[in-house]
């Protein structure tokens, strides 16, 4: 595996958000983010794809500052780019209000949750994927509660303790697994 830093970025403009508008844009940075630096040919055999139907999103990604090229590995045919996250972790520090803002952040939303629904979707036909358990690999769960802003605050204290805990607990030889939250007022 190669050794990767841990960075932290702002995302400061609308472009970026919308640059993660797409499942495909999400699940590369995804690849990159569990298993490092890599080609675009190891991308799209983490992906189950091929290498000519990611380029154009790597390009994309590159354009929006999210990933770069890190460097390049010597193949039999020529140097293939080694792609890497601009940072391990984001801040979005934009204008809630602007329209902009909302039309990308609800557009990446839906990317995020279609991603979720498709890798849901696929671990349901795969009979070795555990359901139940202690070290379950599959769960599907919906709460809802009235919260005061004491309970809100400690709701989004526990999302934040859970990625740090992902975190602290990556292998880089372990599986790859994918939590989706979504916290709404309803």
């Amino acid at each position: 595996m190669r050794s990767r830093q841990r960075r932290t970025r702002t995302i400061e403009r609308v472009d970026q958000l919308q640059a993660m508008a797409s499942p495909v844009r999400h699940r590369i940075v995804a690849a990159l983010e569990t298993s490092g630096p890599a080609t675009a040919k190891e991308l799209a055999a983490l992906l189950g794809t091929v290498p000519e139907s990611i380029y154009y999103h790597l390009d994309q990604l590159i354009d929006v500052d999210l990933i770069f090229i890190a460097g390049s590995e010597s193949t039999a045919r020529r140097p293939a780019k080694l792609y890497d996250l601009a940072a391990r972790d984001w801040e979005v520090r934009l204008d809630e209000a602007s329209a902009g803002y909302r039309a990308a952040y609800g557009e990446m939303g839906g990317a995020l949750l279609r991603w979720a629904d498709r890798s849901h979707r696929a671990a349901l036909q795969d009979p070795a994927v555990r359901q139940s358990g202690p070290q379950r690999e599959r769960s599907l769960a919906q709460f809802h509660a009235r919260l005061s802003p004491a309970g809100l605050e400690k709701v989004n204290g526990l999302l934040e303790e859970l990625e740090s805990t992902l975190a602290d607990h990556e292998d880089p030889s372990g599986e790859a697994y994918a939590i989706t939250c979504v916290v709404v007022p309803i």
